[in-house]
């Protein structure tokens, strides 16, 4: 709802859909819905021209994705967290988050979901 309000022009509404948004994702017990949510509100904020939002909400999913127990889930959660840090400007944090996957098959899929929002940004 917030990308398409923000295509309308409507940024105003778009924040506040945001700030709603961040409030549920707090809400969420889970830690690997959490983030997933989290990522998914950061790839929004990127839409509506709110990168330093996209940023602080990145941060908070990185901290949500150190909590999922489960190695296969957190290296998911990871690749995505990368991805929206590249879609928010701050590859050096996208490379970061994508070392902190141990599995070399993991990783390589986190490098390349960087390389593919990369080639989306320019």
């Amino acid at each position: 709802i917030a990308a398409a309000q923000a295509e309308t022009e409507d940024k105003a509404g778009a924040r506040a859909t945001l700030a709603e948004a961040l409030q549920t994702a707090g809400k969420i017990d889970d830690a690997d819905w959490r983030a997933m949510a989290l990522r998914g509100i950061a790839a929004a904020q990127v839409e509506a021209g709110d990168k330093a939002g996209a940023r602080a909400t990145v941060s908070k999913a990185l901290q949500t994705a150190g909590k999922i127990d489960d190695a296969d889930w957190r290296a998911m959660a990871l690749a995505e967290i990368a991805a929206a840090q590249t879609e928010a400007g701050d590859v050096f944090a996208a490379l970061q988050a994508a070392g902190k996957i141990g599995n070399a098959s993991n990783r390589a899929q986190a490098l390349s979901a960087i390389a593919a929002a990369l080639a989306k940004t320019e």
